[in-house]
C-alpha cells in the first residue's frame, strides 16, 4: 500500500515536471548539490549535538537517512535524463532499418533533450523526402536510359563483358542487321558473326579492356544477308546489376564511305584529263617549234591569227608583236603581193583546197625575206569556213639558190623556182624528158638507170587511191596550160610509202599551145606524218574536251562587258543541259539562266579579273534546261589580245557537293547553337611540346560552370588554372598530359573555386589528335558541373545501402522483370529460400521459374500473366514445386511501372510464402 502510494505520487510529480522546462546543467548538477547541503547539514548537526551527547546509533540512523535521499534524487533526475536517450536510441535504430515514419515525443522536462528531438524528427522527415526523391530519380533516369536505348537512330546493344553475349538489343540494330530479337539475344556476337574478322574483333576487345571505352572505331561488319558495311563503334564498359557489360552504339556510314570514294574517283579522272590535256597541247607546240617553222591560226570569224613558236627566228617579232588580223598581216608583205595573195587565197577557199604560196615579207629590221605559207582550211558542219592552219617557212636560201640556177640554166631555174629538192622536165613536140637526181631518190631508183617514162611513173609508183588526182592535174594542166600542185603518195620499189608534194608548170609557144612541162616532187614524208600526227592530236584532244565531265568554252570578252563565244565543248549540255550549238546560237541564253542576284554579285565581279588577266575562280546557281537549280564552279583565265580579252573557262557542276555543303554548314551552326546552350564548358585548344597551351575556342556554357565569360577565359589563359585546387592540379590535370600526347581518350574530375566563390566539382571528357599545320596536339574538352551530382550519389549511395540491406534481408521475394514478364531483372536473395533454386541459374533461364510451379496450377499462372502484360495490377495464390520435392504456398503481387505515355516499362513483384497459413 505504501509502494502503490509512493509510485502514484511519484508519476504526478513527473506529469507536472513535464510541464516545465528543467535545464540539463540543473538536472546534472543538482543531486551534487543537494547531497552536499545534506552532508554539511548532518555534520553540522552532529557537531552541535555532541554537546548533547546523541548516542552513535542516533548518527549512524541520521546518516543512512541522507545517503538515501541523495540516492533517490539521483534516481529521479536520471529517470529524467535516460528515458528520452532511450527512446532516441530505438527510433534511430527503426530509421536506420528503413522506418522514416518514426518520430520522437518533443515535449520533454529538459530543454536541451527537446531541442535534440525535435531537430532529430526534422532529420528524419528530410531523409524520408531526400530517399523519396532518390527514388524517383532513380526511376526518371532509367525511363530516360530506355527510351534513348529503344527509340534510338543508331543500332545499340548490351552484351555482358565476358562472353560477349548479348542481353539487348534495340530497334535499330534489329534494322541495321536484319535479325529478329529472338536471333540475337542470348548468342554472342561471334556465333552471330558480327566481325568482319578475328582481328577487329581482338583489337576491339584489347581498346575496350586497356581504356574501358572506345570512340568511333571504324570497322566492317556483316548483316544477316552477308552485306558488308562500315559502321563508327563506340562502347563503354558498364555496371548493370552488378554485372560487367558493354553498352555499344554503332553509326552507319556505308552511303559516307561510297560518296567519298565515288568523289575521289571523279577527281581523279578529271586530274587524268587535264594531265592529258596539257601533255597533249605541250607536244602540239614542241611539233610546232621542232620543226623550225611558223604554226599559226587564222580565226575566220574572230579575225583573229593565233602565231605559234619560231616568230622571232625567222621574222625577227615575238608573238605579242605579230599581227593579230589579216589586214596586219598584209600590211608587212611586199607591196606588188597582196593583192595576188588575197585572189590565191579567195580561189583556194572556193575550192574547199589547202593553200601554198610564196611571197616576200618584211622582217622587223626592215629586211625582206621569202617565205612559203602553206595551210589547210577547215569547215563546220554547216560547210561555212571558220578556220585556217598553216605553216609558215622561210625559203630565202631556196629562192637564192633559185636565182643562181636561173643565170646559167633557164629550165633548171625554173624547176628550182619551185622546189629544190627533185625536178623533173618534159618535151611535149620532141617527146623527150629528164629527171634530176634528186627525184630519183625521192622515187628509190637508180640515177644511172633509165628514167621511166610518164605512163611507167603513174601505173608504177604512184599510189593506187591518188592516182586519179595526179591524173586529173596531168589533164588539167595540158588543157588549160594553168600550173598545178598536189600532194600524194607514191610506192618505191622496196615497197616503202613517201608523201610527195608535186609542183608543174608549162611553157606556151606563141599559139599558146603547150610545148614543154616541167616540175618539182618534194618529199614530204616527215612533213605529213607531223601533220597526220598533229591532225590526231587535235582529235584526240577534241575527243578529251568534248568527253570530260565540265563545259570547257572559249570566247572573246570586250572591253564594254559584252563577249562572243568561239567554242563550246560537248560537256556543257551535262552541265547546262544545252548544247554547244544553242549556247552559241544566241550569247545571252546562259546568262539569261543565271539569277539576276548571281549575275551582280559573282558573274560581273568576276569579268573585272579577267580584264586584269587574273585566274577568276566562281560559284554561282545556274537554271538547268530541265528547270533543277544546279551549282556551278568556274575558273577563267584570260590574256589580252588586239582589241578584247580572250578567255578560256572550265565549268563544273558542284551542286551535290554544294548540298553537302550547306548540310554541312546548317549541321554547323545547330551543333554551334547546341554547344552554346548546353550547360557544359566545350573547348578547343593546342597544346606544344613546352606543355604550353592556346585556347582556340570555348563555348557560352563555360560561364555557367566556371562563372567566367568564354572572353575571359579566351584572354586570359591562366585565368582557369588558378582556380583549380592547388593538389588537383597536380595529381588530376598534370597526368592527363601524357594521355593528351599519346591521344588517348581520358576523363578526369577535380575542383574548381568558382567566381563566385563556392567550390565546385567538375567533370572533364577530353580528346586528342596531331595537327602538323598547329605544331602540336588539338585538345577538344567538354568540362560540367558535377557538384549536385556528387552529392546526390553520396545520398544515393546510403539509399541504395539502406534499400539493399532491405532487400537483402526480407523474407519475402521481390522481383523486377521486363515489359514482356518474359525476362527477371532482378530478385532479391530471398527467391533461393523459397523456391529453392539460385539466382544464377533463374538470370540465365528466365523460364525456370514456371518450371517450379505446380502442374495443376500452371494455366492458372499463365492467365493471370496476359493480365500482367496488359498492365494490370495482378495478385495470384499457387503452389510450387522446390529443388528437394516439398510443396509451398505462394502468394504474388505485380504492378506495372510506366512511362508519362502509359508504355509499360516493367513489373514490379512481391512473393510471399503463405504454406504456414494454408495449414
Amino acid at each position: 500500500m505504501p509502494n502503490i502510494r509512493f509510485g502514484v505520487v511519484f508519476q504526478r510529480w513527473q506529469s507536472k515536471l513535464h510541464s516545465y522546462q528543467i535545464p540539463l546543467q540543473l538536472i546534472l548538477v543538482a543531486p551534487f548539490v543537494l547531497g552536499s547541503l545534506t552532508a554539511t547539514g548532518t555534520i553540522y548537526y552532529l557537531s552541535w549535538s555532541k554537546s548533547q551527547q546523541i548516542d552513535l546509533l542516533t548518527a549512524l540512523l541520521l546518516g543512512l537517512i541522507t545517503l538515501a535521499g541523495a540516492i533517490a534524487l539521483s534516481l529521479v533526475f536520471a529517470c529524467l535524463v535516460v528515458k528520452p536517450i532511450l527512446q532516441l536510441s530505438k527510433v534511430s535504430r527503426a530509421i536506420a532499418e528503413g522506418e522514416f515514419d518514426q518520430q520522437i515525443p518533443t515535449r520533454l522536462p529538459i530543454q536541451e533533450l527537446e531541442i535534440m528531438a525535435q531537430s532529430f524528427n526534422q532529420m528524419a522527415q528530410r531523409l524520408q523526402a531526400s530517399f523519396e526523391e532518390v527514388k524517383a530519380a532513380l526511376q526518371e533516369s532509367e525511363s530516360k536510359f530506355t527510351k534513348i536505348f529503344q527509340y534510338s537512330p543508331d543500332p545499340m546493344t548490351i552484351t555482358t563483358l565476358a562472353e560477349g553475349r548479348i542481353i539487348e538489343v534495340n530497334d535499330s540494330f534489329l534494322d541495321f542487321y536484319g535479325f529478329t530479337r529472338e536471333e540475337t539475344v542470348g548468342r554472342t556476337t561471334t556465333e552471330l558473326s558480327f566481325w568482319h574478322s578475328h582481328e577487329q574483333r581482338s583489337l576491339f576487345r584489347e581498346r575496350l579492356q586497356r581504356e574501358g571505352t572506345v570512340d568511333n572505331l571504324e570497322f566492317s561488319v556483316k548483316t544477316a544477308t552477308g552485306e558488308t558495311k562500315t559502321i563508327l563503334l563506340s562502347a563503354e564498359v558498364i555496371d548493370l546489376d552488378g554485372q560487367a557489360c558493354i553498352l555499344a552504339v554503332r553509326r552507319n556510314i556505308s552511303d559516307r564511305k561510297l560518296a567519298e570514294r565515288l568523289q575521289q574517283e571523279r577527281f581523279t579522272l578529271q586530274q587524268r584529263y587535264l594531265t592529258e590535256l596539257t601533255e597533249w597541247q605541250n607536244r602540239y607546240e614542241a611539233a610546232g617549234q621542232a620543226s623550225g617553222q611558223i604554226l599559226y591560226e587564222w580565226d575566220i570569224n574572230a579575225e583573229r591569227i593565233t602565231w605559234g613558236p619560231n616568230t622571232k627566228e625567222i621574222l625577227g617579232y615575238t608573238i605579242a608583236e605579230m599581227p593579230q588580223t589579216l589586214d596586219g598581216w598584209m600590211e608587212l608583205l611586199d607591196p606588188n603581193h597582196p593583192e595576188i595573195l588575197r585572189s590565191e587565197i579567195e580561189n583556194a577557199i572556193a575550192q574547199d583546197d589547202s593553200y601554198l604560196a610564196e611571197y616576200r615579207i618584211r622582217r622587223k629590221d626592215g629586211a625582206y625575206i621569202w617565205i612559203e605559207d602553206k595551210c589547210r582550211f577547215f569547215s563546220d558542219s554547216s560547210g561555212e569556213l571558220v578556220r585556217v592552219i598553216g605553216f609558215i617557212a622561210d625559203v630565202s636560201d631556196r629562192k637564192l639558190a633559185e636565182a643562181k640556177l636561173r643565170q646559167s640554166e633557164a629550165a633548171l631555174l625554173a624547176a628550182q623556182r619551185v622546189a629544190h629538192i627533185g625536178s623533173w622536165e618534159a618535151d611535149i613536140e620532141n617527146m623527150t624528158g629528164s629527171w634530176s637526181e634528186g627525184l630519183f631518190r625521192i622515187f628509190g631508183l637508180d640515177p644511172t638507170q633509165p628514167k621511166p617514162t610518164r605512163a611507167e611513173m603513174l601505173q608504177q609508183f604512184v599510189h593506187p587511191d591518188d592516182l586519179d588526182k595526179v591524173q586529173q592535174a596531168d589533164n588539167r594542166t595540158l588543157a588549160e596550160g594553168a600550173p598545178y600542185q598536189i600532194d600524194h603518195r607514191i610506192i618505191r620499189p622496196d615497197g616503202s610509202i613517201r608523201h610527195v608534194e608535186s609542183r608543174g608548170e608549162v611553157t606556151l609557144n606563141d599559139q599558146g599551145k603547150v610545148v614543154r612541162l616541167f616540175g618539182t616532187v618534194l618529199d614530204i614524208t616527215e612533213r605529213k606524218q607531223l601533220e597526220l600526227a598533229l591532225q590526231a592530236s587535235e582529235a584526240k584532244l577534241n575527243g578529251i574536251l568534248n568527253n570530260a565531265i565540265a563545259s570547257i568554252l572559249s570566247f572573246r570578252l570586250f572591253p564594254d562587258g559584252i563577249w562572243q563565244y568561239d567554242y563550246f565543248s560537248a560537256g556543257c549540255e551535262t552541265i547546262f543541259g544545252y548544247t554547244p550549238a544553242e549556247l552559241m546560237a544566241d550569247h545571252t541564253l546562259w546568262i539569261s539562266r543565271v539569277p539576276p542576284e548571281d549575275q551582280q554579285a559573282i558573274i560581273f565581279p568576276a569579268f573585272d579579273k579577267l580584264f586584269t588577266e587574273q585566274i577568276a575562280h566562281k560559284e554561282y546557281r545556274f537554271q538547268h534546261k530541265d528547270g533543277s537549280l544546279r551549282w556551278i564552279r568556274s575558273t577563267a583565265i584570260a590574256h589580252r589580245e588586239a582589241d578584247y580579252w580572250q578567255v578560256t573557262a572550265v565549268d563544273t557542276d558542284i551542286t551535290e557537293h554544294k548540298r553537302l555543303e550547306i548540310a554541312l554548314q546548317a549541321t554547323q551552326a545547330k551543333l554551334s547553337d547546341i554547344i552554346d546552350s548546353a550547360i557544359a564548358s566545350i573547348s578547343s585548344f593546342r597544346v606544344f611540346s613546352d606543355k604550353t597551351w592556346k585556347y582556340d575556342y570555348v563555348s557560352s556554357g563555360c560561364e555557367s560552370v566556371f562563372g567566367y565569360s568564354n572572353q575571359e577565359l579566351m584572354a586570359h589563359p591562366d585565368l582557369w588554372t588558378t582556380g583549380v585546387l592547388p593538389e588537383d592540379y597536380e595529381n588530376v590535370l598534370v597526368p592527363l598530359y601524357e594521355k593528351i600526347i599519346a591521344e588517348r581518350a581520358a576523363t578526369a574530375e577535380y575542383r574548381f573555386q568558382h567566381k563566385d566563390g563556392t567550390l565546385r566539382w567538375i567533370s572533364v571528357n577530353l580528346s586528342s589528335r596531331w595537327d602538323v599545320a598547329a605544331n602540336g596536339w588539338v585538345v577538344t574538352t567538354v568540362a560540367t558541373d558535377i557538384t549536385d551530382r556528387k552529392q546526390l550519389n553520396l545520398e544515393l549511395q546510403q539509399s541504395e545501402e539502406r534499400l539493399r540491406e532491405i532487400t537483402d534481408n526480407i523474407r519475402d521475394v521481390f522481383f523486377v522483370e521486363t515489359a514482356d514478364a518474359r525476362q527477371t531483372l532482378y530478385v532479391s536473395p530471398a527467391y533461393e529460400e523459397v523456391y529453392g533454386y539460385s539466382r544464377d541459374r533463374l538470370y540465365q533461364q528466365p523460364q525456370d521459374w514456371m518450371e517450379c510451379i505446380h502442374p495443376d496450377d500452371r494455366e492458372y499462372v499463365l492467365a493471370t500473366l496476359e493480365k500482367q502484360q496488359l498492365g494490370r495490377r495482378t495478385a495470384k495464390e499457387y503452389r510450387i514445386l522446390r529443388a528437394d520435392g516439398s510443396i509451398r504456398w505462394i502468394f504474388s503481387r505485380t504492378f506495372p511501372i510506366c512511362d508519362e505515355s502509359g508504355q509499360i516499362l516493367r513489373h514490379v513483384g512481391i512473393s510471399e510464402d503463405v504454406t504456414e497459413q494454408k495449414l
